[in-house]
Order: structure tokens, then sequence, then C-alpha cells
């Protein structure tokens, strides 16, 4: 059965089955994470699943995507650790996370939406390259082949998209059709 917090982000709007365009590419399905602050009965499960599963005292840093953020907030309120985010300027790597921080401090990754695995390992590798030391990623989404990025500690997710497609059709949420769009989508994600 799909968990709570999936079920919000469907009622919400947040993941939205259909075909949508952007750019060029043509998905089956979409995030539209941004929304979450809207939504803080969801965005306290999303925290409550968060911490049951990790304790972030142990790293130095939250890093996190700009859709990320808002929970990444919520977890530096509650454990008292700085937040560092990612806006691209184009005025070099050290001048593209926003934060405190000092060369060399361990820092968790928290995504929200779904990244391809390049989008990710090239984060990765540019924190890396500005003096954090990124070695764990937690992300509330998963989907396709995100899992595969390798780091010291085990990248989690607290929804698997693959994991609970059959639910979503079984619960009569999503019709068949849909998941099975959105399964052979995730198979061709790089």
């Amino acid at each position: 059965m799909p968990n709570s917090i999936t079920t919000g982000l469907i009622e919400s709007g947040i993941i939205q089955f259909g075909w949508f365009k952007t750019g060029d590419q043509l998905s089956p399905i979409r995030f539209s994470t941004e929304y979450l602050p809207a939504y803080p009965y969801l965005m306290n499960a999303i925290l409550a699943e968060l911490k049951k599963r990790l304790n972030f005292k142990q790293y130095d840093r939250i890093l996190t995507t700009q859709d990320a953020l808002p929970l990444a907030i919520g977890l530096a309120l509650e454990y008292e650790i700085s937040v560092v985010y990612n806006q691209p300027n184009g005025k070099g790597v050290a001048f593209e996370f926003i934060g405190a921080y000092t060369s060399g401090q361990s820092a968790i990754l928290l995504t929200c939406a779904p990244l391809n695995s390049e989008i990710i390992s090239h984060l990765i590798s540019q924190a890396n390259s500005a003096g954090l030391v990124v070695n764990r990623m937690i992300g509330v989404i998963s989907a396709g082949k995100t899992q595969t990025i390798q780091l010291s500690q085990p990248n989690e997710y607290l929804i698997r998209l693959e994991d609970c497609a059959n639910e979503l059709v079984y619960e009569n949420q999503v019709p068949e059709r849909q998941i099975n769009s959105v399964l052979q989508w995730l198979q061709q994600m790089p």
C-alpha cells in the first residue's frame, strides 16, 4: 500500500501523471516539488520520516538542491546544522554554493525531486571541489537510476516510484496504462 507521503504528494498535485513537455523532453510524470511549502502537513510528514531514518547530527552541513531547501531548513532548525545549497551563477565553483562552510566539513546531500545520476554526480563533484566532503545522500523521491551514485555511506530514498507503482494501480490512484508509461520512461533515464 502506498505510504501516506506518496498519497499526499499525489493528492496535492506535487506528483502529477500525464504527458508533460520540459524543453524538448516529454515525460509521463511531473514533480512540482516547489509547491511543497504550501502543504505544511506534508512537509512535517516528510521531515518526521527523514529524522526517523537518519541522525543528521553526524554531518557538519546539509547540502541541498533548491527544491529541497524548505526541508533542509526544517532539519537545520531542528538539529542546528547549517545548510549549503547550490545556485549556479557562472562565477566558479566556490561561488555556486551558498552557505557557511569550511573546507573538509562533512555533508549529506538532500534532494526532493528525482534527478538523474549525471546531475547528482556533477553536483557532488562540484561540492567536493568547493571543499565539502559529501559522503551520503538522502532523497525524498527516487526514480530510475539515481540510486547508482556511489558514496562512502549508502544512499537512501523515502519513496521509490518503481516500488510503489503496483500499489498505486491497485489502490486506483493511478491508471495502469499511466504507471506502465512511467515505468518505461524510468528505464530510459540516464
